[in-house]
C-alpha cells in the first residue's frame, strides 16, 4: 500500500510537469505570433514616407524655370517694338512722295482722222465712204433692218512705251443727219453716249474723265441715216 502510494505520487508528479511544460510550450509559440504581428504593421508606414518627398521634388523644379523665362521674353520684345515704330514712317512716306515730285506724269494728245478706223461692219444696204480730207462717211437705207458700224482706238505706238493711261478725254467730231446715229466714249467715260442729239458748237461730241487703259470709242447708224466722222481726238493722261 505504501508503495503503491510512492507509485502513484511519482506519476501526478510525472503528469504535471508534463502538463506545465505543455502549457509552457504553447504559450510561448502563441506569444511569438503577436510579436511578429507588430512587425508587418509598421512595414507599410514606410512607404508612404518615400512618395511623400517625390511630388514634392517636381513642384520645386518647374518654379524656377518660368522666373528666368519671363524676363528673357520681356527683353527681347522691347527692343523690337521700339525699332519698328521708328523705322516704318520713313519707309512708307518715302515710295508716297517719290511719285509726285517725280513729274513722271503727262498728257499726250492723240488726233485719229475718221477714216483710219480698225473695224468696221457693214450690211447690204449701207456703204462707207472713205473721202480724200481723211473722213469717213457711214450711210445706210430703210431697205433692210441693220446697222453700219466703225470702232476706233488710240494706235499703240503713240503711247510711250512703259506708260500706263490713267485718264482721257475724248472729242467724237463730224456730223450727222436721218433716222437714228449715235457713238459711244471709252468704258466709264462721261457721258457713255449720244443718240440723235447734234454736236456741240465745235462740232464735237465730247467723252470726258474714261479711265482707261480701253480707248475704244464706237459710232453707229441705223434706219435712212447719214454719219460723217471727220475725226476722233484724244487727250490721254499716262503715268509710268
Amino acid at each position: 500500500m505504501g508503495q503503491t502510494g510512492v507509485l502513484l505520487g511519482a506519476f501526478v508528479l510525472t503528469l504535471a510537469v508534463l502538463t506545465g511544460a505543455f502549457f509552457g510550450i504553447q504559450q510561448l509559440s502563441g506569444g511569438g505570433s503577436p510579436a511578429a504581428s507588430p512587425s508587418p504593421s509598421v512595414a507599410p508606414s514606410a512607404p508612404p514616407a518615400s512618395p511623400s518627398p517625390r511630388p514634392s521634388s517636381p513642384t520645386a523644379t518647374p518654379s524656377p524655370s518660368p522666373s528666368p523665362a519671363s524676363p528673357a521674353h520681356t527683353a527681347s520684345a522691347s527692343p523690337t517694338q521700339s525699332p519698328s515704330p521708328t523705322g516704318q514712317p520713313p519707309a512708307t512716306h518715302a515710295p508716297a512722295v517719290t511719285p509726285a515730285p517725280s513729274g513722271s506724269a503727262g498728257t499726250i494728245d492723240v488726233i485719229v482722222p475718221g477714216n483710219q478706223y480698225i473695224n468696221s461692219a457693214v450690211p447690204s444696204n449701207g456703204s462707207v465712204t472713205n473721202n480724200a480730207d481723211g473722213s469717213v462717211t457711214m450711210k445706210l437705207d430703210r431697205t433692210v433692218s441693220d446697222e453700219i458700224e466703225l470702232d476706233y482706238i488710240v494706235p499703240a505706238d503713240r503711247i510711250p512705251a512703259g506708260k500706263t493711261i490713267t485718264n482721257m478725254d475724248v472729242l467724237v467730231c463730224g456730223t450727222a443727219s436721218g433716222d437714228f446715229w449715235e457713238s459711244y466714249g471709252p468704258q466709264g467715260s462721261d457721258p457713255t453716249e449720244y443718240e440723235v442729239v447734234p454736236p456741240e458748237s465745235d462740232g464735237c461730241w465730247h467723252y470726258r474723265d474714261a479711265p482707261g487703259p480701253d480707248t475704244t470709242v464706237k459710232a453707229f447708224v441705223h434706219l435712212a441715216t447719214t454719219f460723217t466722222i471727220t475725226r476722233i481726238e484724244y487727250t490721254v493722261t499716262v503715268s509710268p
